[in-house]
């Protein structure tokens, strides 16, 4: 518990104190002519500590703020004898403890969530403002750079086709054609997530996209020694999706596990369907026997520019989400470091 709610603690246990002592005349007039209407008076006090715990500890504060009223309360009547007709009033009054707790926790957790929704969407909106912003910034760049790209590749590859293979000028010739490769692409990628193009939407079988996909990587995972398992089966019902787009998510998520995977190890493409709150879900699980991902990093990976391979662009993973949630979907992952990781797609099932 941090100082502050500690001091917030001892502020409320000093307000109930103080109200229990005029409620049960221990300090005040009680006991004077006036007693009855001053004893109802302060009784109702005891809400004030209730509504306050509310306020600052939600409905658990307010629900134990009445709860150790009622206790100190309970000791008080057995041992006053307290008549037949003032008993079920004090008894009521322990009732409207809880019932004060209940009302003012539930009407502020409310209010916090509401504030956490709106700050969401406040969120949301200047993202979507920023990448409004990125995606002119990125027609321009791209015109820019990719131009003098293709002319600079040209002339290394015509360098190139000029040295004998083998010579260490070659070595360097090939080395730009490799670099020039690796920025276009990551160029290529920058403009798919600032500017993505529009969905075409179709009926699709994502079985059938998901075999497509893996014969196209099959010759990938051979040559890094990595064995591919696969539990695919057939379903009758389709996703509506844009069958490049989600190609294009299989294809990301497959070269991060080989990337992530050792020489021998596995990766294991399975294809099910779940149901949540009455609605059946695609379930596509994308497993490796890689190196994990470190929790600190786990709410990170999404992240635009975000990126552990030295050679990564860090919008892969920020491009995949884009195009789930674009198909009404989500995207899960469990990791844990050295044992490796899962990415589950979960698409709405069009039957």
């Amino acid at each position: 518990m941090n100082r502050e709610n500690v001091w917030k603690v001892l502020l409320l246990s000093v307000a109930v104190v103080l109200t229990l002592a005029l409620h049960y005349g221990w300090v005040g007039h009680a006991h004077s002519s006036h007693g009855p209407l001053l004893k109802a008076v302060h009784g109702r006090l005891c809400y004030v500590p209730i509504v306050i715990a509310a306020i600052w500890f939600g409905l658990r504060g307010g629900l134990v703020c009445a709860l150790v009223i009622s206790v100190a309360v309970v000791p008080y009547i057995v041992r006053s004898a307290v008549p037949r007709g003032e008993l079920s009033a004090e008894l009521t009054e322990i009732v409207f403890y809880f019932a004060i707790g209940a009302l003012s926790g539930a009407l502020v957790g409310r209010e916090k969530s509401q504030r956490q929704r709106m700050l969401e969407a406040q969120a949301r909106l200047e993202r979507t403002q920023r990448l409004s912003m990125m995606g002119q910034m990125a027609a321009g760049v791209a015109h820019e750079i990719r131009n003098p790209l293709a002319s600079i590749k040209g002339a290394a590859d015509i360098l190139a086709g000029d040295l004998p293979p083998g010579s260490e000028k070659r070595h360097f010739a090939d080395m730009i054609g490799k670099e020039i490769r690796r920025l276009d692409n990551t160029i290529r990628e920058f403009l798919d997530y600032a500017r993505p193009q529009p969905f075409n939407f179709t009926e699709e079988k994502p079985g059938e996209l998901l075999t497509r996909t893996l014969r196209q990587m099959e010759s990938q995972m051979a040559s890094a020694s990595i064995l591919l398992e696969t539990n695919i089966p057939q379903f009758a019902e389709h996703v509506r999706a844009d069958p490049q787009k989600l190609r294009q998510v299989f294809i990301n998520l497959l070269l991060n596990a080989i990337a992530a995977t050792p020489r021998g190890g596995k990766i294991r493409v399975e294809l099910g369907q779940r149901v949540e709150d009455h609605s059946k879900l695609w379930e596509i699980r994308i497993s490796d026997t890689g190196s994990g991902i470190a929790a600190e990093h786990m709410d990170k990976i999404f992240e635009p520019f975000f990126t552990q391979k030295p050679t990564g662009s860090g919008l892969g993973l920020a491009i995949v989400k884009s195009i789930v949630e674009e198909h009404g979907g989500r995207i899960e992952v469990v990791s844990e470091p050295g044992q490796g990781s899962t990415f589950t797609i979960l698409l709405p099932v069009k039957a």
